[in-house]
């Protein structure tokens, strides 16, 4: 794979929402590139265990909105 296209995958990866879609075809789709499969699959685990732990820390309280203020 080229760097323009190494470029390209990493700035749409980046775009909210899109980046998700980007990701699920890069690691799923039919991409002529096993490193780029790869790493699509590594990002969308990544994503994965971010977003939970994101989940978990404000389910207990940590990252509420109302507390954002003692820690401002």
């Amino acid at each position: 794979m080229s760097f323009r296209s190494w470029l390209g995958a990493v700035i749409l990866a980046s775009i909210p929402f899109v980046g998700i879609v980007a990701l699920i075809v890069y690691a799923f789709g039919r991409t002529r590139s096993t490193s780029q499969r790869n790493w699509a699959k590594a990002l969308l685990v990544w994503s994965v265990i971010v977003s939970l732990v994101c989940v978990f820390l404000t389910y207990i309280g940590i990252l509420h909105p109302s507390q954002w203020g003692a820690i401002l």
